[in-house]
């Protein structure tokens, strides 16, 4: 568990850039640490905020676990993307940044470093992806400056959520390569077509028979609405 503030009712988008800064980088330091276990194969990093989302306590935190194996749920964005990679010369999440910063609609925030945009096919209302410009596999490889840049576009997007979502609870997840230990041919290609990235999903309708079910989502907000909601809160809180 990483404690992100002594202050028992002080959310992570309050804090100063400074101290958000110093969380993510609690994360890489872990991550670095964990990885030197040949047993690890994977290192699952995400927060939970409020108790739709699962949160068994107030305080500020996140979580961090290492697992032995590759997470399925991993496996399906690791093949596609690799299978993109062999069909097109290209990496997909590079061409998905692309083409949403250009046309705009579904970006939420960015910056020198990172983009945010409501996915085309969100599964919750207000869902966002945050991705790094820069093409890199691994959270762990993130250099002091792109953290700050991370910080920046975490506080944005959460600010937003609180101003103008009344403080949902979400889920962070943030979806890094697995761990790669000596020769491995399986994964080789993963610094090439695979980029490193952070789903937070407001858990803002429940979740049923039919999404159990069928692995579909109901979400009755348009990406593009949740998207130009966000930038005009966002817009309204740095006045």
């Amino acid at each position: 568990m990483v404690v992100e503030t002594p202050e028992p009712n002080l959310a992570l988008e309050e804090q100063p850039l400074s101290n958000i800064v110093e969380v993510l980088k609690a994360f890489r330091a872990r991550s670095l640490d964990l990885m030197k276990d040949g047993r690890f194969k994977y290192l699952m990093i995400f927060k939970n905020v409020g108790a739709q989302a699962g949160a068994s306590q107030r305080h500020a935190h996140s979580q961090i676990i290492a697992l032995p194996v590759i997470p399925l749920a991993l496996k399906e964005k690791l093949n596609p993307c690799r299978e993109y990679f062999v069909e097109k010369d290209r990496n997909l999440y590079e061409d998905i940044l692309r083409n949403e910063i250009k046309e705009e609609e579904r970006m939420v925030y960015e910056n020198a470093g990172y983009g945010v945009m409501c996915p085309f096919a969100s599964r919750f209302p207000f869902e966002v992806v945050l991705m790094p410009k820069q093409q890199r596999a691994d959270f762990h490889a993130c250099k002091d400056h792109d953290l700050v840049l991370l910080a920046d576009a975490l506080k944005h997007v959460l600010m937003a959520y609180r101003q103008g979502l009344n403080v949902p609870s979400y889920n962070l997840v943030l979806h890094t390569a697995p761990i790669r230990h000596g020769k491995q041919t399986r994964w080789h290609t993963l610094d090439f077509d695979f980029r490193w990235h952070i789903e937070i999903l407001p858990r803002m309708s429940g979740i049923a028979g039919f999404e159990f079910g069928t692995g579909f989502h109901i979400n009755p907000v348009l990406p593009e609405e949740a998207a130009r909601f966000l930038r005009e809160v966002n817009a309204g809180v740095n006045e």
